[in-house]
């Protein structure tokens, strides 16, 4: 079971949400790929010997003072370190030239030094020490992205999310706001009884805040047992749903394909993960502790793409383009396979599995 989150610096989806989703989904999903043309997504993956000067000075501007990057600006920064790298790299230099190629070299490796000391706060202030080790597992993948200077820096998402409509076991992690883009009225257009696969309860998992790396791995390998049944299932789903369209002649036979699939498998997860001996100890910290409640839900790809357009992740261009590379292969109203979670407080009563009936 793969998830798939994506992110702009333009969306409304909270900053915070964003790390909060991989900390709870860091236990079931097998694959993480977190995509986004913001910069603060470079953190995770950020080796300052890949980056070129442009780079370290849009890294610097873009996250560490969590201002939008200077487009303007950074094109002007990088237009003198390229003037001053001629000079480096020129044989014959004056004192003049010699004293600005010794000040470019001390100001880029106090840049890196910042840089390096700065990101180092940045990951341990959303407590992600212990999740940004999984990168070096490949649990998690997290495209580097040139933010830099691109006008239509949205032109990044065409093809990664094309690519995950085409992956059968791929979940889209979506944010909660997408149940102010579902609205009631928009389900009752559907069908009032029987759109409640739209957001299927799963499980009650605590955020991972607090418990090592070793700890995680450990707790992921312990809940595979239970989990197996649940995924297998889910891949069968996705694949039979993608021959139907989600239209209002089709929400009885989507249903009882989730019934079939899923439901029985949705409780012995759970009962796994309240097993669980660190997960129990998370709860059991602090009254502070936060747990997650996954949902699951069903929606017609050109639905997800539509959600994505309202919340500004991607512009209705992008919008269009990746709608027309999907038809290519199935039709846009097919269905698709999301993913949310929902906060609440760990000592809050642990509301019963929900099924649809």
């Amino acid at each position: 079971m793969n998830i798939s989150i994506f992110d702009s610096d333009e969306s409304e989806i909270e900053f915070k949400n964003k790390f909060n989703d991989i900390q709870s989904m860091i236990f079931i999903a097998d694959d993480i790929v977190l995509c986004a043309n913001a910069p603060w997504a470079n953190s995770f993956t950020f080796d300052v010997e890949r980056l070129s000067n442009e780079q370290l000075i849009a890294y610097n501007f873009g996250i560490y003072r969590f201002d939008k990057p200077n487009i303007a600006k950074i094109k002007h920064i990088g237009n003198v370190l390229k003037a001053t790298q001629k000079v480096k790299n020129s044989k014959f230099k004056n004192k003049q030239a010699l004293k600005e190629t010794i000040q470019y070299i001390n100001g880029v490796n106090m840049l890196k030094e910042s840089i390096i000391k700065n990101h180092k706060g940045f990951i341990k202030h959303y407590n992600l020490v212990e999740i940004n080790t999984f990168i070096g597992d490949g649990i998690m993948h997290i495209p580097f992205l040139d933010y830099i200077a691109d006008p239509k820096k949205e032109d990044v998402f065409i093809q990664p999310i094309y690519q995950k409509m085409l992956e059968r076991d791929n979940l889209f992690g979506l944010d909660e706001k997408l149940e102010e883009f579902f609205t009631p009225a928009l389900l009752d257009a559907l069908d009032p009884t029987n759109c409640d696969f739209m957001k299927i309860p799963l499980w009650e998992v605590p955020l991972a805040i607090g418990l090592s790396y070793n700890q995680i791995k450990y707790t992921r390998n312990d809940l595979q047992p239970a989990l197996l049944p649940f995924k297998t299932n889910l891949k069968e789903l996705s694949e039979a749903l993608i021959g139907i369209n989600f239209l209002p002649e089709n929400m009885a036979r989507i249903k009882d394909l989730c019934s079939e699939k899923l439901l029985e498998h949705i409780t012995p997860v759970q009962q796994s993960l309240n097993g669980s001996l660190y997960l129990s100890h998370l709860r059991n910290q602090s009254a502070e502790n936060t747990d997650s409640k996954l949902f699951l839900g069903i929606a017609s790809a050109e639905m997800l793409m539509d959600y994505y357009e309202k919340v500004k992740l991607v512009q209705p261009y992008v919008v269009s383009e990746i709608k027309q590379q999907i038809q290519r292969h199935f039709d846009v109203k097919a269905c698709c396979i999301f993913a949310y979670q929902k906060l609440h407080p760990s000592n809050q009563t642990q509301a019963e599995t929900n099924q649809p009936q």
